[in-house]
């Protein structure tokens, strides 16, 4: 057995560079799997244990009446309840939130320094700090009082820090948090905004036991407004940061294996006609069958284990580096990096176990064969001889019929690099696509951009306004199928700053019906006719809405009718308005106003936010590049040392090194053209269902943009990729010795 051993060494020694490419795509996804369950993993792991040690809240409301016997509640509901008040210190595009002190939910969690202890101490978030050049010990005005930095902290309902639920991206420049002892804060911090946080004890509370707490509020206290942890963006979006990048490995390492296995099989194939006479040998020699396929399974996971090992090296190497760019977005405490080490199992284990079954049951075919015919390497297969004959009485030229017989002998190689172009341009193409979509968004504004520059949201509702700009009426509410938000908005029927198109052309009557956004319309999937029911969160008020037209609108999930019908709709008197739209500033009373969002800001705001999303797309378009060389080179390899002696008769013939090239690899480029077309459908509806799933994360639908010119040029550059990388391949061709051949 010993002896076998070596041979399997030798053969594999032999063989490298035919195993070159089954090494390198199990590398990949190798790096792939391992790297992105760790990342995922360490993302998720240290969330949640920020979440759960800290006391995430349930749910979260503002009462119109102060919570004057929160004990009686608490123990009604088996919850845990605190108020929150905080002040938004803001000094020019820049607001710090201050908190007081709190000790029951959304606990602070210290990152760095110490926590408070005196009343001219303040913490603030470290990502803030760097990014405005503070440190622990420096001094800091806020609201007109000196406090000194003692440490860093976050807050668990605040890990994906926006300001408010409806902005688009976190801007950590702007935007940070901050929190002073109750003492300081009752001193110093009069005009604050309170609501509250409860936690639920019981772990499976439904939908009914929230419906009862929510109606007892509101018959007791008026609810003004109520968020749950399910529809807190700033809650979910840290929650499922992790497993949106553990599904990438679900998604995308099934196709890749069974490339890799068929390339394996191909390589096999190769590598089993070298080694025809050798088994025929070791079959004399007294050798089982099953041994010499067992041994044949040692070289298999020798190549997949080599593979593999590297790969999963690699990709514990990148882990902190990956799991810093995909929580960029995040305020997190200092990273204990996690090595994944199911992560690493499946990377190792599962290729192993994938090769090696591939292996063995290809190879316990082949040694079907006759030991003597082994020996005289006087096998062929049928569908080989049946390939030499194709075409054999018809006029087409001598390169046409030796590469489509090539074909026919080798169709499971093709099919591979058939299957291998064809994920190579869906990378590419996908990579492209979406890119040309960020940036139509970007360049096409007009659809993402308000017409108006100031927008201001109140606090509550007033009526009959007479100032500058024009008044509105907006309220979020939820759709009773789906639970997801959907705002209602009215605006003048005479707008000056509103006008809008019908998706089919055509304008829109406003003041005549309620009319639903496209944005909307694709994402909960409402037509024209179709009738909406809508929830009040705060007071579970249902209400009826019938469609009467999609506006072509991609940006926010909203219906958008008249204020009068928007006032009727919400049970207001006409002359209702929350919302005054502006070009030009205007002052409010601090205590009426809750927001201000200028849409010079956007586009700005966009691109911040398409920022980590363009470079994935960089890494993309670059996996699809390498693994389209790696399929394109090893294909042309395998062909080149299969037809060894044909070129060398070829050669004698006077067949220039471009004749034989033409004949070896001349319809090649059909495959590449194939694949490239096959790929083109698949990511276009693969990248629209990836755009509608983004409208909750990015508040806007982006529609899929790729014009013909980009098609054009993307299959310019994925085919000059394809010619130069066969090029370079078919330079073996010029090494081949033809009078050593001769001698032979």
């Amino acid at each position: 057995m010993k002896s076998i051993n070596i041979k399997v060494l030798r053969t594999f020694k032999n063989n490298f560079s035919l195993f070159s490419g089954t090494i390198l795509l199990s590398m990949l996804i190798a790096l792939f799997v391992t790297a992105c369950l760790s990342v995922g993993s360490t993302i998720t792991d240290t969330v949640q244990g920020i979440m759960d040690g800290q006391n995430i809240e349930s749910c979260e409301f503002v009462l119109l009446n102060d919570l004057d016997n929160p004990e009686e509640v608490e123990q009604k509901f088996n919850a845990e309840i605190d108020d929150i008040q905080y002040y938004d210190d803001e000094n020019g595009d820049k607001t710090l939130r201050v908190f007081k002190e709190n000790s029951k939910v959304d606990k602070p969690y210290v990152t760095d320094g110490d926590n408070l202890s005196n009343e001219d101490e303040i913490m603030i978030n470290r990502d803030y700090a760097k990014n405005n050049d503070l440190a622990i010990g420096d001094k800091i005005d806020v609201n007109g009082t000196t406090f000194t930095i003692c440490g860093f902290y976050l807050r668990p309902d605040y890990m994906y820090m926006l300001k408010s639920g409806s902005d688009p991206y976190v801007n950590k420049d702007n935007f940070g948090i901050a929190m002073v002892t109750e003492k300081a804060f009752e001193a110093h911090f009069t005009d604050f905004k309170k609501a509250y946080s409860a936690v639920f004890k019981e772990a499976d509370y439904d939908n009914d036991f929230t419906i009862s707490f929510r109606e007892y509020l509101n018959e007791h206290y008026t609810i003004l407004s109520y968020t749950s942890a399910d529809s807190n963006v700033r809650i979910t979006t840290a929650n499922s940061l992790g497993e949106g990048v553990v599904r990438m490995v679900y998604t995308y390492s099934p196709v890749i294996y069974i490339l890799i296995m068929g390339f394996l099989i191909v390589t096999l194939t190769r590598v089993m006609k070298c080694e025809r006479k050798n088994i025929g040998i070791m079959l004399s020699f007294g050798y089982t069958k099953r041994e010499i396929a067992v041994s044949y399974m040692k070289l298999v996971s020798i190549v997949s284990l080599i593979g593999s090992i590297i790969g999963t090296v690699i990709g514990i190497l990148v882990t902190p580096a990956l799991t810093n760019f995909y929580a960029a977005d995040l305020i997190m405490p200092k990273i204990n990096y996690e090595i994944n080490i199911a992560g690493i199992v499946v990377a190792v284990v599962v290729p192993l176990i994938l090769m090696t079954a591939a292996a063995y049951i290809y190879i316990s075919r082949a040694l079907r064969t006759d030991a003597v015919m082994l020996l005289r390497n006087t096998y062929t297969k049928k569908s080989s001889a049946k390939g030499g004959k194709a075409f054999s009485h018809s006029n087409a030229n001598t390169a046409f019929k030796y590469n489509f017989r090539l074909i026919l002998r080798n169709k499971l190689r093709y099919f591979v690099f058939l299957v291998g172009n064809f994920i190579a341009a869906c990378l590419i193409l996908m990579g492209i696509i979406i890119g040309c979509t960020i940036n139509h968004v970007l360049d096409d504004q007009e659809k993402f951009v308000n017409s108006y520059e100031y927008s201001y949201r109140m606090k509550s509702v007033h009526y009959d306004y007479t100032g500058e700009g024009e008044a509105m009426l907006s309220a979020s509410l939820e759709t009773k199928d789906t639970g997801g938000s959907l705002a209602v908005t009215g605006i003048q029927d005479d707008s000056q700053y509103l006008t809008f198109q019908l998706k089919d052309g055509g304008d829109a009557d406003i003041s005549n019906g309620f009319y639903i956004s496209y944005c909307a319309s694709v994402f909960y999937d409402i037509q024209t006719g179709d009738t909406v029911t809508l929830i009040d969160p705060a007071s579970l008020e249902e209400y009826q809405v019938k469609i009467d037209g999609v506006l072509d609108i991609n940006k926010e999930r909203a219906i958008y009718c008249s204020t009068e019908n928007a006032a009727k709709l919400l049970g207001y008197e006409n002359g209702a308005y929350n919302v005054v739209i502006s070009d030009d500033p205007i002052h409010f009373d601090e205590g009426d106003l809750s927001t201000t969002v200028r849409s010079s800001n956007i586009v700005s705001t966009l691109k911040e936010l398409f920022k980590p999303l363009m470079q994935t797309i960089y890494v993309i378009v670059a996996l699809g590049a390498i693994m389209g060389i790696v399929v394109i080179s090893m294909v042309s390899k395998l062909t080149t040392d299969e037809n060894t002696s044909n070129i060398v008769m070829l050669k004698i013939f006077g067949y220039k090194r471009r004749e034989i090239a033409s004949m070896v690899f001349g319809l090649n480029k059909y495959f590449a053209i194939i694949g490239y077309l096959a790929a083109l459908p698949v990511m276009m509806m693969l990248c629209k269902m990836m755009c509608i799933s983004e409208i909750e994360n990015y508040g806007l639908y982006m529609k899929v943009y790729f014009p013909w010119y980009y098609m054009l040029l993307t299959f310019v550059v994925y085919f000059a990729v394809f010619l130069l990388t066969q090029f370079w391949a078919q330079r073996k061709i010029n090494s081949i010795p033809t009078i050593a051949e001769q001698r032979e």
